[in-house]
């Protein structure tokens, strides 16, 4: 919810609602008469694996409702509460990975996240480099690919 106030300049208001796949009390029996089937197809069909999230944007379900950008912003959101969590658990920053994320955000979500990433490593694959340089604010280094090979520029 933070990173998401962050990069939203405080306009919009995430929230994450866990939707479990069978309730508690069914669980059980559920589990028991997928059994066979489960067995059969050697994978387990009920369970916490197949349980879902719901992102709520102002208390709208962001998949129905939501923009691509908004979309793409709450998934980085969730990525960047990974990377707390992750730096809490080990003691140091991960590194991040960030592949074609800029082009579903204007300029003002890119800005803001790369001022939230500033921190952290953070590796960025887009098809213009401009957008990162219009976008961030701190030391970058460019890569290209050039007939297989990884070119500095």
């Amino acid at each position: 919810e933070e990173n998401h106030k962050f990069i939203s300049e405080g306009k919009e208001i995430l929230k994450l609602k866990y939707v479990p796949s069978v309730s508690p009390e069914q669980y059980l029996s559920k589990l028991k008469q997928a059994t066979p089937g489960d067995i059969e197809r050697e994978s387990t069909s009920v369970g916490p694996h197949r349980d879902d999230y719901l992102y709520l944007l102002d208390d709208k379900d962001l998949k129905i409702y939501g923009s691509q950008g908004q979309q793409r912003t709450a998934v980085l959101s969730s990525k960047l509460a990974e990377l707390q969590i992750m730096e809490k658990d080990i003691g140091e920053k991960p590194v991040l990975l960030l592949d074609d994320v800029l082009s579903e955000l204007d300029l003002d979500r890119q800005r803001l996240l790369f001022e939230k990433t500033k921190d952290i490593q953070t590796f960025v694959t887009c098809t213009d480099k401009n957008i990162v340089k219009t976008s961030a604010n701190f030391k970058t280094t460019f890569y290209h690919v050039e007939s297989g090979n990884l070119q500095k520029d």
